[in-house]
């Protein structure tokens, strides 16, 4: 069966085949104009159980919070756009798996594809200026994942 608990923002955990997904981790209550209002369901969904994979749509600050990336254990894989990994295992300590539109990747039972995402480019200096992707999760049943895209 496939669950899908939205955390907030592109914070989504999806469980799908034998896999739990994160996606854009935005753990905290707050980041610059972004505030939580309400309960953050995501300390009760990482206890019951961990992530087995990160997916990350693009390197802006809201979508690739790293304080959020480094509450995760550092055997936790991320899916990430290409030009990004060296910057995020650097800033992390996570193991980074590059991907580019048209990709497709076998995790465990589920199939990752990689599809372009048009975002226009923001400022995110001192991070890499990276592509901007989304990602359809396939197993039984399909998932699609936009990030951040007009």
């Amino acid at each position: 069966m496939t669950q899908i608990h939205y955390i907030g923002h592109a914070t989504v955990v999806i469980d799908i085949g034998s896999l739990r997904v994160l996606t854009d981790p935005l753990l905290r209550n707050r980041l610059f104009f972004l505030q939580r209002h309400g309960p953050n369901p995501a300390p009760r969904l990482l206890r019951e159980r961990l992530p087995d994979l990160v997916l990350l749509s693009h390197l802006h600050y809201d979508h690739a919070d790293l304080p959020s990336l480094r509450q995760l254990p550092r055997h936790t894989p991320v899916i990430a756009p290409r030009g990004s990994g060296r910057y995020l295992e650097r800033t992390t300590g996570l193991h980074v798996q590059e991907m580019a539109a048209g990709e497709t990747l076998a995790v465990a039972d589920v199939e990752i594809s990689s599809l372009p995402a048009a975002h226009g480019r923001a400022f995110s200096v001192p991070r890499p200026m990276s592509t901007c992707l989304s990602y359809v999760l396939r197993n039984h049943f399909s998932v699609y994942f936009a990030g951040d895209t007009a």
